[in-house]
């Protein structure tokens, strides 16, 4: 079950820093979103991998 989802649409190039957690084989990219109103806020996104392919989807 799935609540409160959204989807963003980032390109890669934006992202600040990059948080790899080996043990749950998840990445997390931090950015930084404008809303239309002109105030910001930073957060991570996660890319959630099977361990078998965590290792390329680092390289990349």
């Amino acid at each position: 079950m799935l609540r409160n989802s959204q989807h963003y649409e980032i390109d890669w190039q934006d992202a600040e820093e990059m948080a790899v957690w080996r043990k749950r084989a998840i990445i997390g990219f931090r950015f930084t979103y404008y809303n239309e109103d002109g105030s910001q806020y930073t957060g991570y996104k996660t890319l959630y991998c099977h361990r078998a392919e965590f290792e390329n989807r680092i390289a990349f």
